[in-house]
């Protein structure tokens, strides 16, 4: 009888369901690190000392690269700093050519089967979560809600994307304060609400968005008819977990800042009524379609993969046709205390905060934001399967109703693991994922932009293999694309120009890139150091020294424009046009004639034109900015003692001597 279980039942269910990942995903563990792992491993300085680190990543965001600065979940730093302490002797992984050679065990492999790992452990607290939540039922209700739950695709992102272990560490602490909180619900012991309190301060700790799902803590006590006062009480010690870890926040040095592109999210830019539903409508489409029928699983959506919705779009139509009667019918059945009322909550009631109608989403849609949410969903479907079973028996015969429910289960659980299987061989690198999903992303700006990106770093080594005019015209097409998705992207017209004079040599055009990106944003160094490149490619000098003015005036301490300035000394042609732009920087920017590095340049310039004596007083100027670099001071002496100058070269011992 499928309806009932002992006590030896229960006890080999829970051992499957946490043997059951590690069938799904026995493929993750030779996969490398893929997109954004450097976030907490692969290099991040964060992490990469180890445990001896570990009081620093309570007082640092979570991101702080000096460009952005965002988040805080130093719980899920330090899994992976004691990771490296323990596991510091391995590589930190391999290519796909040494693998074939060798392939050893990696930091990425063990980092994949941590995460493997906590996902049973997540599956053994679904499972006892769900049997408190359905104590009315049969366990075999919630073991098959767990079941589905494990297998389904969706999760694909969340178990392979080593990154994405804040999400599962989160959901971990989520279930089992949830259980806490049926408990004292239960019984009203006081001491549990230690529990619930360290529990949330766990979740917030590794990932703060957890906040939102404490509100089903209101929603399953209510459904388990736990009194208002321990409602409040859970409640409240939740609130003193946030509490202290804003507490915990604030405290931390320097502003939270992070630049929200278009691309990312169209709602950053127009974010009225009408677009916030449209977007909103479309990302619970998408969903719907996702948790149903998960076929195009991608790395990233974004726009125009998501476009900017309104009420000509069908899928609005289909969203609002199936989520609002869906909504009303799930309140009701919750108010009487229905348990697919509960699972509609669950579903639709959380997945209404990440659809982009409460806050615009990075991404729009992205499959790890459907993790929590998809709990409810998984509910439904186990909840209308088993009535559907209860039905069939009393209709029908015992023998039928579980032949029924068995065919079901193994062809929605087989299904969904043969896609979780092959799916997880797509996260096999950053690479491999990209170009797969790809071909299916032709309206992502940014997927397109990724895998451009990813193969624009590796070109200068692609470009001299074999079919390398090839790996050249892939990165070409891609950004190409990415341009006909939007135009008003500076970096990627930027990136387009320097594989032009690179590569191609073609200086014309690839200013004509550059000038595009200029009108645009002009103040990119990157893109004016390439202008100054290919002006000087083509000997307009002027206008390659006046690219590198508008660099420094940007950043008066860059070092490649200084760099590059010397390298035009070389060309006697281009002279008059350095002495004229050295004269021009130190009026453009007041901070540039305060750089040491700026009168080393024009020393070494004047050096070279025979001028000893503006030579002479430039590295002076140079010296008296850093009077530590005695080897320098020395010189500077040497020089004004030759010039005959005895009055400086006394003054400039002086200094020396102090």
């Amino acid at each position: 009888m499928i309806s009932k279980f002992s006590v030896r039942q229960r006890k080999l269910s829970y051992l499957f369901v946490v043997l059951l990942p590690f069938l799904m995903y026995f493929n993750a563990i030779d996969n490398e690190y893929g997109m954004d792992d450097y976030y907490v491993t692969n290099g991040n300085p964060k992490t990469a000392d180890g445990i001896e680190n570990i009081p620093a990543l309570f007082t640092n965001y979570y991101a702080d690269d000096g460009e952005t600065r965002f988040e805080y979940r130093p719980l899920t730093h330090t899994t992976f700093a004691i990771e490296k302490s323990l596991f510091k002797a391995l590589p930190d992984a391999q290519e796909p050519r040494e693998k074939i050679v060798n392939n050893v065990l990696t930091e990425a492999n063990v980092s994949h089967f941590i995460n493997i790992l906590i996902y049973a452990l997540n599956g053994f607290l679904l499972l006892y979560f769900l049997s408190m939540v359905l104590r009315g039922y049969s366990f075999g209700l919630p073991l098959i809600i767990t079941i589905l739950f494990i297998v389904h695709p969706i999760h694909t992102e969340v178990v392979n994307n080593i990154k994405s272990r804040d999400e599962l560490l989160m959901m971990v602490f989520l279930l089992w304060a949830l259980i806490e909180c049926l408990r004292f619900g239960s019984d009203g012991l006081k001491k549990r609400l230690w529990g619930i309190g360290v529990l949330a301060l766990m979740a917030f700790l590794s990932k703060m968005s957890s906040l939102a799902f404490f509100g089903l803590i209101p929603v399953l006590l209510y459904f388990t008819k736990t009194p208002v006062k321990r409602i409040l009480m859970a409640v409240g010690a939740v609130v003193i977990s946030l509490a202290i870890v804003l507490l915990l926040r604030v405290a931390i040095p320097g502003e939270e800042f992070r630049i929200f592109q278009y691309f990312e999210n169209p709602l950053f830019v127009d974010d009225s009524f009408i677009a916030r539903i449209g977007i909103g409508c479309y990302s619970a489409f998408v969903y719907l379609q996702l948790l149903i029928f998960p076929e195009n699983l991608s790395f990233y959506y974004g726009y125009s993969q998501i476009p900017m919705s309104d009420f000509s779009y069908w899928q609005v139509w289909v969203a609002i046709l199936v989520f609002i009667p869906f909504g009303f019918y799930g309140l009701i059945k919750f108010w009487k205390r229905d348990v697919l009322g509960l699972a509609l909550v669950m579903w639709l009631g959380v997945m209404g905060i990440v659809v982009n109608l409460v806050y615009p989403m990075v991404g729009i849609v992205a499959e790890r934001f459907a993790y929590i949410f998809s709990l409810g969903f998984t509910m439904v479907i186990g909840i209308l399967l088993w009535r559907g079973y209860a039905f069939a028996k009393a209709k029908f015969s015992i023998q039928t109703a579980n032949i029924a429910l068995l065919s079901c289960l193994i062809f929605i659980v087989g299904v969904y693991s043969w896609r979780t299987i092959e799916r997880t061989n797509d996260w096999e690198n950053t690479l491999v994922l990209y170009r797969h999903d790809i071909k299916h992303l032709e309206n992502s700006f940014r997927a397109h932009t990724f895998l451009a990106d990813e193969l624009f770093t590796s070109l200068p080594k692609r470009a001299i293999e074999q079919h390398g005019t090839e790996h050249i015209k892939e990165v070409v097409d891609l950004y190409e694309r990415a341009l006909e998705i939007d135009a008003n992207q500076p970096y990627v017209l930027n990136n387009l120009g320097a594989i032009q004079y690179t590569y191609y040599k073609d200086y014309k055009a690839a200013l004509g890139f550059f000038e595009k990106a200029k009108a645009i944003n002009g103040s990119n160094t990157d893109m004016l150091l390439n202008s100054a490149y290919s002006y000087a490619a083509i000997k307009q000098y002027s206008k390659a020294v006046r690219a590198l003015e508008e660099a420094l005036v940007l950043d008066p301490q860059l070092h490649a424009a200084y760099t590059y300035l010397l390298r035009l000394v070389k060309h006697p042609e281009a002279h008059a046009a350095l002495q004229k732009g050295f004269s021009t920087m130190a009026t453009a920017n007041p901070a540039i004639p305060k750089q040491k590095q700026y009168w080393m340049t024009v020393a070494l310039f004047y050096g070279a034109i025979n001028s000893g004596v503006i030579a002479t007083d430039s590295l002076a100027k140079a010296f008296l900015l850093d009077t530590t670099d005695t080897q320098l001071g020395q010189e500077v002496v040497q020089l004004y003692t030759q010039l005959g100058d005895t009055q400086k070269a006394t003054y400039f011992k002086q200094v020396l001597s102090q």
